[in-house]
């Protein structure tokens, strides 16, 4: 298994696989120990791997955290710390859904025609909706009650990382605003909002807006790829 991307809000959970033996490049991978990924069967790998383009390898950090919670295998060996982080249960269930209902929201936004990808996703959401009792409603629901802590968790991680110090009280008030719009609007207008912040803060006030651009960058980043692509290259969308 590839060095994956850790999802955001489950980043200490993911670090408690992490292999001792080959650690990732950067803060925000994990590498799965090969005991935890041995331990996936096979109908919950395949399930779980069908989520990106490659249906037979699990691939994103998305794709891992669902098949760590919900391998049989992995739930008699997982870490204490995992299981006190993410318990077996319908509250760790609708946090995994709210996961991956967010990943659906950014795809629909930058990929709108793409009627597979998005199906796949809508099937996992179903798949954890009948397996957890959950409904799509209180899964969209939490979704939206909890988006703004989760920005503004993130946001703060990444002033750590910030190689320019820490951005004003202002800037980042205004940064979580911003992403927590766009992921409770995904416009156009909301994503060229956080283009035009990014571009502002990395031309003026020096180290202090640099710091901001960075944590801006980073933090879309942290998110999903593609969207942080798209914040720093929004005319390469074609977005109906």
């Amino acid at each position: 298994m590839p060095p994956l991307l850790k999802v955001a809000g489950f980043e200490t959970y993911m670090d408690c696989f992490q292999s001792k033996l080959a650690k990732p490049r950067h803060s925000s991978e994990v590498n799965i120990d090969d005991k935890y990924t041995d331990a996936i069967d096979e109908d919950t790998w395949y399930r779980f791997a069908g989520l990106s383009d490659d249906l037979t390898a699990i691939d994103t950090g998305l794709e891992a955290l669902l098949a760590l919670y919900h391998a049989s295998g992995v739930v008699s060996i997982k870490p204490v710390k995992a299981e006190q982080l993410l318990p077996q249960g319908r509250a760790s269930a609708l946090k995994l859904a709210s996961a991956t209902y967010r990943e659906l929201v950014v795809l629909k936004f930058l990929d709108p025609k793409n009627i597979t990808a998005i199906g796949r996703f809508e099937t996992m959401l179903k798949f954890l909706q009948d397996k957890h009792g959950l409904t799509r409603a209180e899964i969209e629901k939490y979704y939206r009650d909890n988006i703004r802590g989760l920005v503004s968790e993130i946001v703060d991680k990444n002033i750590a990382k910030s190689r320019f110090g820490k951005p004003t009280a202002q800037a980042l008030t205004d940064i979580k605003s911003i992403i927590t719009q766009f992921f409770l609007n995904p416009t156009r207008d909301n994503l060229i909002d956080m283009h035009q912040r990014f571009r502002y803060y990395a031309n003026t006030d020096g180290d202090r807006g640099d710091a901001a651009a960075d944590v801006l960058e980073n933090s879309v980043y942290s998110f999903n790829l593609d969207l942080g692509n798209a914040v720093l290259n929004p005319s390469r969308l074609t977005l109906k």
